[in-house]
């Protein structure tokens, strides 16, 4: 979610669908010890947060992972890499990545995780995204 101050973006907070938590990602004003990117610092217990999510031992009974959004920390080994890597390696379900246009052919290439769609909001409709994406994830568990 994105943190508003006097109508400039400050910063984000991420929102644990699960769970109703929040947890503050990054800011535009933090420490000198906090990892920058762009012009955010970012909060590195907001990043233990988000990856601690992001193991197969909690989403091994969960048929799709929505992660927004994966972008350059990402494409760099940080962020959310490596609980990615973690859940890649430990699960099959289906993978709903948000991801900026200009990102999507790096992303796909970084994890080869094979046949892949991609949803254009612009173009799609959610109705079609959800219904595709729930065809894919009864493909892998019926039922």
């Amino acid at each position: 979610m994105g943190i508003q101050n006097k109508g400039q973006r400050t910063g984000f907070d991420l929102h644990f669908l699960e769970s109703g938590t929040t947890a503050n990602l990054c800011k535009t004003e933090g420490p000198k010890s906090w990892q920058r990117f762009g012009k955010y610092a970012f909060n590195p217990k907001g990043l233990e947060a988000g990856n601690s999510v992001l193991h197969p031992e909690r989403l091994h009974d969960k048929k799709v992972l929505v992660v927004d959004e994966m972008g350059p920390l990402e494409i760099n080994d940080s962020g959310w890499a490596p609980g990615i890597e973690r859940v890649l390696k430990g699960t099959t379900m289906v993978h709903c990545w948000v991801v900026r246009k200009s990102l999507a052919v790096k992303m796909a290439r970084k994890w080869d995780v094979g046949t892949v769609y991609l949803f254009d909001v612009a173009e799609d409709t959610p109705a079609y995204a959800a219904e595709k994406i729930r065809e894919l994830a009864e493909a892998i568990s019926p039922g």
